[in-house]
């Protein structure tokens, strides 16, 4: 379920940007209450776009925030639906002859976000030629329905033992991005209330998977070294530094092989040069992604030989 916010257009000029309001919201069953914006700023500067929502009960997937060429923002919210553990395998006969082609669609309950479908024929992957993709079915409800055909010729090479088993597959792995963010201004560190620790996608995580930075100082010089270390509990995660926006060499980081509890660490080592005493602020990011699997079922179908003719059962997979 997805509602979406948008601003006007950004006027620019030399140092200035203007005021955004929203003009647009969709109807849906979340609220965006709504999506400010910062007064003036100087060309250049930051800013910061607040988008204020109700989810009225339901699960948050993502909020977003998004500006195209022409200068237009907007923010959107997202809920996350998780779809029915039921997929319906349709198409069969009550018996095939050899050589015969087989017909098969296989489409899951409805959920959001979409599922990923895939069919195995005999445990093994079907080759592509023999799938026939179709767009998501968009149900009356916001929600969606994944759909998937199968296709080919059932030799007698397919069958073991007498039989050819036919699966349908259903997955849902989201990809997660865990941030931690620090700030130096002046070489000073922002105080602990002002510093940044956000996700992207809340749903179905861990809060102790959010990353977070340790070894900060409360003050640096110049030519001091920063030695931080980024820390996330999230398995087989993977870890980057960023400064001002931009990724870290890998010259600048500490790599932990073996780190307690199984836990990824990395460390970042910079060295604190005039230049950045000379800009308003320095932002230190680490951001922690990794996939999670929320959603992983199947079902299906049984063609058994008898006199070169083949009869089909249906069977639910464990």
């Amino acid at each position: 379920m997805v509602c979406r916010t948008i601003s006007g257009r950004l006027h620019d000029d030399f140092h200035y940007s203007s005021t955004l309001y929203p003009i647009l919201v969709d109807s849906c069953q979340l609220r965006i209450i709504k999506f400010d914006v910062p007064s003036a700023k100087a060309n250049g500067s930051s800013a910061v776009l607040h988008c204020d929502y109700d989810l009225e009960g339901s699960e948050l997937y993502s909020v977003k925030f998004y500006k195209n060429s022409d200068g237009l923002y907007a923010c959107e919210v997202s809920t996350e639906v998780l779809p029915q553990e039921t997929l319906t395998i349709d198409g069969g006969r009550d018996y095939y002859r050899i050589n015969e082609q087989l017909n098969f669609v296989c489409i899951s309950g409805k959920g959001w976000p979409v599922l990923q479908l895939n069919w195995f024929i005999n445990d093994s992957p079907a080759p592509a030629h023999y799938l026939t993709t179709y767009k998501p079915i968009l149900d009356h409800d916001g929600l969606y329905r994944s759909k998937l055909g199968l296709h080919f010729n059932a030799t007698q090479d397919y069958f073991q033992h007498d039989n050819l088993r036919l699966r349908c597959a259903a997955t849902l792995t989201l990809i997660y991005e865990l941030k931690a963010v620090e700030y130096l201004i002046d070489g000073s560190k922002k105080p602990k209330g002002a510093s940044k620790r956000f996700t992207n996608d809340l749903a179905q995580i861990n809060s102790k998977d959010i990353p977070f930075i340790s070894g900060i100082r409360d003050k640096y010089n110049v030519n001091d070294t920063i030695s931080l270390n980024c820390t996330t509990t999230a398995i087989k995660a993977d870890l980057s530094w960023f400064i001002n926006g931009k990724k870290v060499n890998s010259s600048q980081l500490m790599y932990y092989a073996n780190s307690p509890k199984g836990w990824t660490i990395l460390g970042i080592r910079l060295l604190m040069e005039k230049r950045y005493f000379q800009t308003e602020e320095i932002e230190l990011r680490c951001v922690a992604s990794f996939q999670k699997t929320i959603a992983d079922f199947q079902e299906q179908v049984i063609i058994k030989t008898f006199n070169s003719e083949f009869y089909l059962s249906h069977e639910t997979w464990p």
